[in-house]
């Protein structure tokens, strides 16, 4: 039976609670508190610190993702949020039912990276047919989910609710005192991403002479910042950056991004949320060739305005020539060209159809689809 109240959300197949859901979440729990039951499927080991997180919290509850409670709490919600695919839960047998929302936020954007599909085709085509939509940032972005999850994937172009909080205005004084950085350094934040084979002889930063390049092209003194994949936390040799702040723990990255003055990173879609903010982000990826030969690129880096360095000197080097209108310019054409949407306002354009869903009604859905889910015409 469903529960017309129940909403059951999922990040990064319950390793996290971020990206897309968690805005989401604090979007509806802002307008309706403890009205509605908010379910999160998260990994065991997570469970006891987000309850200790959460207490002031009411009517929220996490389960453990790889649990049968969990299929029952999916099988059982009128809405289910989740930022990748559901192939885990599909397996178990888990299917839309009549009365139920089903919404994929996705984690990526209009990325650099091609989506790596590991699951059998037919099994990722259909276990997406399972989501009524996909939410999506850019005309672009709607393109790669047809291409990558199936011709019938059903784009909502409303834009990506984390990163509402990147368009507003926030004390970068007080998340630096969160992060413990002295509020008069200039902040440079290190991202890279997830790597299945990793080489850490490729990963030699200069730090000294990253620094001196950043304090010679923006003034200015420099904290470096990193923040390692989950995937890779134990690859890294970490004690060459000793004098850095590990960040990879951090549990905003908005946050991060939002106080960053320069952004470093390869081929992480992260880029495609910094540039919202105007500033200057730097490609260093000295496993280009390698990377490259297993994770096919959207885009040819050596053309897209961020350079391409792929030693730390080009990286110092790129900083050293940095054109900030040249730049600025270049971003602006990229975000037309992939006809980006980003408003500032999608975590109350899903709200708003959420909420109406939740009360039977469709008003708000219609002004961004053609096509009204199945259990629209069940209510």
């Amino acid at each position: 039976m469903i529960n017309r109240k129940k909403i059951v959300f999922v990040a990064h197949s319950g390793k996290q609670v971020d990206c897309n859901p968690l805005a989401i979440f604090e979007k509806l729990y802002n307008i309706k508190g403890g009205e509605l039951e908010y379910v999160w499927l998260v990994k065991k080991e997570l469970i006891k610190h987000l309850i200790v997180k959460y207490k002031e919290y009411k009517n929220i509850s996490f389960v453990d993702y790889d649990s049968e409670k969990a299929t029952k709490e999916i099988r059982s919600c009128a809405i289910y949020i989740n930022n990748q695919l559901m192939i885990k839960h599909y397996n178990k047998g888990v299917r839309k039912q009549v009365g139920q929302l089903f919404i994929n936020t996705w984690h990526g954007s209009f990325g650099l990276k091609k989506i790596p599909l590991r699951d059998r085709a037919q099994t990722i085509t259909d276990s997406c047919l399972e989501f009524d939509y996909f939410l999506s940032n850019s005309k672009f972005e709607s393109k790669v989910y047809r291409e990558s999850f199936g011709k019938n994937t059903v784009p909502l172009e409303i834009g990506h609710p984390r990163n509402d909080y990147l368009l507003k205005n926030h004390s970068s004084r007080e998340i630096k005192k969160n992060i413990g950085i002295d509020e008069k350094k200039q902040v440079v934040l290190w991202l890279p991403s997830a790597r299945d084979a990793f080489d850490d002889e490729n990963f030699q930063l200069n730090l000294s002479k990253l620094r001196k390049s950043l304090h010679h092209r923006f003034d200015g003194d420099w904290q470096i910042l990193y923040r390692f994949h989950r995937n890779n936390l134990d690859d890294y040799p970490t004690e060459q950056f000793k004098e850095c702040i590990d960040v990879s723990h951090y549990s905003n990255l908005n946050e991060l991004l939002y106080v960053a003055d320069v952004v470093i990173s390869d081929y992480s879609s992260v880029i495609c949320d910094y540039i919202l903010l105007n500033r200057p982000v730097f490609i260093y990826a000295p496993d280009y060739e390698q990377f490259t030969s297993f994770n096919p690129l959207y885009w040819d880096l050596n053309k897209l305005p961020f350079g391409l360095a792929k030693s730390s000197d080009e990286l110092c080097e790129n900083i050293s020539k940095f054109d900030t209108d040249n730049y600025s310019k270049r971003i602006q054409l990229w975000l037309d060209e992939v006809g980006c949407i980003e408003t500032g306002k999608a975590s109350d354009c899903i709200s708003s159809i959420i909420l109406e869903f939740l009360e039977g009604k469709c008003e708000t859905l219609l002004k961004y689809t053609n096509i009204i889910s199945v259990s629209y015409t069940h209510l």
